[in-house]
């Protein structure tokens, strides 16, 4: 689970979108430690559209 702030400051580079995962730099986490988030299908979708 990511914090709303993590997600207002994703760019696109943090996104596998081939891997379907999306890696948190530790700089941005509260515990300073790097995180990565499984992407659903349905988010990869809605990734999809707004890369476009």
């Amino acid at each position: 689970m990511a914090r709303p702030g993590e997600l207002r400051k994703a760019v696109w580079p943090e996104f596998d979108l081939e891997n379907a995962v999306w890696h948190i730099p530790a700089e941005r986490m509260k515990m300073c430690r790097a995180h990565s988030v499984p992407l659903s299908r349905q988010v990869l979708d809605i990734l999809a559209h707004l890369q476009r």
